[in-house]
């Protein structure tokens, strides 16, 4: 025990000097002397004192943390981005295709989380409050994809629609000379009576060609006893069909696909008829409509109000 000084006490009995033995209190005492000096300067070190390794930490959780505030606002950015991006294919879908998007409406957590971000109080609810945000933000471009593919869906049926819509004349007509008479009541010139006339004649020689107005299958080609003789009825799809009277030559067959402006045959006088001219027609849904509605291709405005004119006089009529 030489780490204990002797200690030494006087007996007045004998007059001497006598050593005082050491004792395990005395040990025990000082071993916990020692151990409360050792932890109060590892309390003190590790309080007020880094490493040189935690000040190299504590620096790169610093910079961590800037990552993450960074990416935090970098993920804002993209989120107003998206929402640009929807708003516009709103527009698009219903300026163009009348529609509605595909894309699910999401709720409005923008302020939930800013609030969230702005009360941030340790670097957990940091990391958390980003991984919700980036989950957000990958179910957003995920559905903006799904949108787009469907838009791109949209597009080519649009596109097909467009062409197959009747939307050109069916024989060449360009000074607009050859429009005879239109929609509307008129006196049939063989049998004397007020009859409607639903659709639109086109005078011209026997011989003429006869278009397409869409892209179709052929419905219907031969003689019928109607009054219409030779008829080509085209099926357009999307609810549309237009039929081709009076033809002198049929070019096609029941079944075939054609393209708007194919030739499908010649301008002719049979059934009944008063002399070489086209009948044309136009049905949407089994129900007639005007014709002079499905020139647009083809058509300025100002020519289309001079047919409206031509179509609308009564004493030119064929059939």
């Amino acid at each position: 025990m030489k780490y204990f000084k002797n200690k030494y006490k006087f007996n007045n009995e004998t007059l001497t000097y006598e050593k005082i033995p050491i004792t395990s209190r005395r040990i025990f005492g000082f071993i916990l002397l020692v151990l409360i000096l050792t932890a109060s300067t590892f309390f003190t070190v590790s309080t007020f004192y880094n490493t040189p390794k935690e000040v190299k930490l504590k620096n790169h959780i610093g910079m961590l943390v800037s990552d993450v505030f960074i990416l935090n606002r970098r993920i804002d950015g993209l989120e107003d981005i998206l929402s640009d991006i929807e708003t516009m294919d709103s527009i698009v879908y219903r300026s163009i295709f009348d529609s509605q998007p595909f894309y699910y409406k999401y709720e409005n957590e923008t302020k939930k989380a800013d609030s969230l971000y702005n009360n941030v109080r340790n670097n957990k609810d940091l990391v958390d409050l980003t991984h919700r945000k980036i989950n957000k933000l990958e179910n957003k471009i995920t559905d903006q994809y799904y949108d787009l593919e469907y838009l791109k869906q949209l597009s080519l049926d649009r596109q097909d629609y467009l062409q197959c819509v009747p939307s050109i004349q069916p024989i060449s007509n360009e000074d607009l000379r050859r429009t005879a008479s239109g929609w509307g009541w008129r006196i049939h010139p063989i049998y004397k009576i007020r009859k409607f006339h639903y659709g639109l004649d086109f005078s011209a020689k026997t011989g003429t060609s006869i278009y397409a107005t869409g892209k179709a299958k052929v419905y219907y080609a031969g003689y019928v006893r109607s009054g219409y003789g030779k008829v080509v009825i085209l099926d357009h799809g999307y609810g549309y069909k237009s039929l081709y009277g009076h033809m002198n030559k049929i070019y096609v067959d029941k079944g075939d696909n054609i393209n708007r402006g194919d030739i499908i045959g010649e301008v002719g006088s049979t059934g009944s008829s008063t002399g070489p001219h086209l009948h044309y027609e136009v049905m949407l849904y089994r129900k007639k409509v005007n014709p002079v509605h499905y020139f647009f291709n083809d058509l300025t405005p100002k020519e289309y109000e001079q047919m409206i004119e031509i179509s609308s006089q009564i004493s030119r009529t064929y059939d």
